[in-house]
């Protein structure tokens, strides 16, 4: 019986992570690679990306959150509400921005037995993906004010690392100059 290593138990599972992770990265050089390549080149079509998401259901979250804010509902029961609503929509055939304020009565009258206070109108603007966009402006969010202080804030940050790297050379380079002049000065002096 041999004496046991400290973490020796996983000797076999770093044996075998190893193995994953390198087979992990290979796979994202052979597949991810050359996405990036066709990326440079893809046409986009905004209109009709526009079209279809605005014909689905992507922003019901919004909608969720407008029925907490105007009827006062805890979120659990909003995303009921919002849930049946839009699988009886998607049922009938109704992209979001068709959607009908009756179904969603319906939905919420077998959930909570009454009516809400959103109107049609109201409806599909929270429905709407742009909105959800627009709207979504807290920390970190995807609204466009705060995707671009986000992307100042990493350039500044991208600049200030770049500065102390360009600091970190020339240090190294004048380490370098000063070794090979005190190198000189050895081989002269023999």
């Amino acid at each position: 019986m041999g004496m046991k290593v400290p973490h020796g138990d996983t000797n076999a599972l770093e044996y075998h992570m190893k193995d994953g992770v390198l087979a992990a990265l290979d796979n994202v050089d052979r597949y991810a690679t050359p996405w990036l390549a066709l990326l440079a080149t893809i046409e986009v079509h905004e209109d009709k990306m526009l079209e279809r998401a605005r014909s689905g259901y992507s922003a019901a979250t919004e909608l969720a959150n407008e029925l907490v804010r105007t009827d006062g509902l805890d979120y659990r029961t909003a995303h009921d509400i919002v849930q049946r609503f839009t699988v009886e929509s998607v049922r009938q055939g109704l992209p979001s921005s068709e959607a009908r304020i009756e179904i969603l009565q319906s939905a919420a009258h077998e959930v909570v037995g009454k009516r809400l206070k959103i109107s049609q109108e109201r409806l599909r603007e929270s429905l709407d993906p742009v909105h959800f966009v627009n709207v979504t402006n807290c920390r970190g969010a995807v609204a466009p004010a705060e995707v671009q202080r986000m992307v100042e804030v990493r350039r500044k940050r991208l600049s200030e690392a770049r500065e102390r790297h360009l600091e970190r050379i020339g240090k190294l380079e004048e380490g370098k100059a000063r070794m090979l002049a005190d190198l000189r000065g050895l081989s002269e002096g023999e």
